[in-house]
């Protein structure tokens, strides 16, 4: 009875740990599996220990029949915890097969999502070269644009001089020209008194 609960309680912790599949879990399935072999290895030493000593006891002609059914019962027992044993074993060798074939899986999967990581930090790395590039670039613009506002602020300024020269010059000229006009109609009256007095002159 002893023997069936064991069982019994690997069979239970099979089914809990059938239900996870993380590393730890797997070297936990394992060691339960070293643990259901050891106890198969040594309920084998016991039937063997059992058939000696059956063998020993039928050869004994002083036993009595009655320990030699006990003894043969003991060992129908045990042959059928041994057989259960057996095919516990089984099931968790077939059961930690597939563990490793989806742990195998799940190592493919880290390996993959590393690959992907490493390509994504690559990218990462051109793209802050290329922004820091860009960003040299628009300094050395910023540059240029800087020297050519000074420019044409100084341009400007020297537009704003040539037009208040071209201004004072115009007025100047207007000036000028006005004196010149006067100056123009003084003579006309002058030699139009000039004309006038040699008229009367002659007239005389």
């Amino acid at each position: 009875m002893r023997h069936h609960k064991l069982f019994y309680g690997i069979c239970l912790i099979c089914s809990l740990l059938a239900a996870c599949v993380s590393k730890d879990s797997y070297e936990e399935l394992e060691a339960t599996l070293s643990d259901t072999r050891a106890q198969l290895e040594q309920k084998t030493n016991q039937l063997d220990i059992l058939k000696t000593t059956l063998k020993q006891f039928e050869d004994n002609l002083g036993q009595s029949e009655e320990n030699r059914k006990k003894l043969q019962q003991e060992f129908l027992e045990l042959q059928a915890q041994s057989n259960e044993l057996e095919k516990t074993n089984q099931q968790l060798t077939q059961h930690l097969k597939g563990l490793g074939v989806e742990l195998e899986k799940k190592d493919s999967l880290v390996s993959q999502r590393e690959n992907i990581i490493k390509q994504y930090d690559e990218s990462k790395r051109t793209l802050e070269a290329k922004l820091k590039e860009l960003g040299n670039q628009i300094g050395q613009r910023e540059q240029k644009i800087k020297r050519q506002e000074d420019a044409l602020a100084a341009l400007d300024n020297t537009k704003r001089q040539i037009e208040t020269s071209i201004h004072y010059l115009e007025s100047q000229l207007e000036s000028r020209e006005a004196r010149i006009k006067e100056q123009e109609r003084m003579i006309n009256d002058l030699q139009s008194t000039k004309g006038q007095i040699e008229t009367n002159l002659k007239k005389k």
